[in-house]
């Protein structure tokens, strides 16, 4: 069984490439309370920097330097970061929440290449939703290119249909389209907040001769009503137009609140 360090927080860098992007609102929160009354219940698992890593930047960094920013003063040894997260981003942020200086850590001692597959083993794909998953395969494929599709399955613990969508999808979609994707799903379907009025209240239905507990009508959602959130299934439907038809499509199924085939059909006018 591998041994419990504890590392300062200061030393952690978290990895800008990890493939899970979201989490339940007020997620954070809970397991910094939850810390906070019980301590640390689950180490998190990195992995030394090497040392052209600590001479660098992070990837982030050097992106928005690209762009025109300037580099933070000092590299990453510079600035004292000696590991990299593999599994714990949530925990990591957590702690600090709940005012924490130090985390306890498994050492896990892979190269950087094996980084985004260990931390897609640390995430099982019920916490990571489809579009996560699609964009990693797509960066494994990038990595691995000489993989067949049945040996990139295996690799990921994924089926060969769910690596075969995701590589067809990552050819059909332009940027804009990658993008609208993002805001669809980084805009939650519920509001975040127990008392925060639901913007879609009006697809709730009141379902006949039913009470809850309380004794009021039990609601339920309308099943007639789309929700208007970009899926694979809605992009598979979109395969054989051409990318700037796709990423307009998607923005009158979200925007427009129209389903794909309204869509298509006022798109191809």
């Amino acid at each position: 069984m591998a041994e419990t360090v504890k590392i300062p927080i200061s030393k952690i860098l978290p990895n800008d490439e990890q493939p899970r992007h979201r989490f339940m609102p007020g997620a954070i929160q809970e397991l910094s309370d939850s810390m906070k009354a019980l301590g640390q219940q689950t180490p998190i698992k990195v992995r030394p920097l090497t040392e052209q890593e600590k001479a660098s930047y992070s990837k982030e960094e050097i992106e928005w330097h690209e762009l025109g920013y300037s580099l933070p003063l000092g590299t990453l040894g510079e600035r004292g970061f000696e590991y990299m997260i593999i599994g714990g981003h949530r925990r990591r942020e957590a702690a600090l929440l709940a005012g924490f200086e130090t985390l306890d850590c498994f050492i896990q001692n892979i190269s950087p290449e094996e980084t985004h597959l260990a931390a897609l083993m640390d995430n099982n794909q019920e916490e990571m939703d489809w579009w996560d998953w699609d964009l990693a395969i797509e960066k494994e494929h990038l990595t691995f290119p000489d993989m067949t599709q049945r040996e990139l399955a295996k690799r990921l613990g994924v089926s060969k249909t769910k690596v075969n969508t995701a590589l067809i999808l990552a050819k059909a979609l332009n940027e804009g389209a990658r993008t609208t994707i993002n805001l669809n799903l980084d805009t939650p379907p519920y509001p975040p907040q127990p008392n925060a009025k639901d913007p879609r209240e009006d697809d709730f239905v009141r379902t006949p001769d039913k009470t809850g507990p309380d004794g009021n009508p039990v609601q339920s959602l309308d099943k007639r009503k789309p929700y208007y959130r970009i899926t694979e299934y809605v992009l598979l439907a979109l395969l054989k137009l051409d990318p700037d038809t796709i990423e307009e499509i998607m923005e009158l199924v979200i925007i427009n609140e129209m389903n794909v085939n309204q869509a298509k059909r006022f798109a191809m006018k």
